[in-house]
């Protein structure tokens, strides 16, 4: 009767760590999402940031040889506000409609 006890005892002991096996491969998933979404949010930045400073370089071109208050120069006068109109528009704050013809007149090459 001892030894069944015993027996009964030693597979309690494996089912509870088979529970952390599966929290252990849990987490390990979870660490590799993460680090998949730290290169996406990276690779966000980059785009914006490049796009951002190309707009801005136009923009200015733009506003120094017509109307400074167009709204082509509103969003796209300093690099911060390009940064900012970029990133609404590319999660949903902004219609690409309107930035397009905002950015009619400028000439971004």
């Amino acid at each position: 009767l001892c030894r069944f006890a015993r027996i009964l005892r030693l597979l309690q002991i494996f089912r509870f760590l088979a529970i952390f096996h599966d929290f252990h491969v849990f987490l390990l998933s979870t660490k590799r999402v993460c680090w998949a979404l730290l290169w996406v949010m990276i690779s966000l930045m980059v785009m914006i940031y490049v796009g951002a400073v190309a707009m801005t370089d136009s923009a200015i071109r733009l506003c120094r040889v017509q109307d400074p208050s167009a709204n082509a120069c509103k969003r796209f006068g300093n690099f911060f506000t390009s940064c900012l109109t970029l990133y609404e528009s590319i999660f949903g704050g902004l219609d690409w409609g309107i930035l397009l013809d905002d950015l009619e007149n400028v000439d971004i090459i």
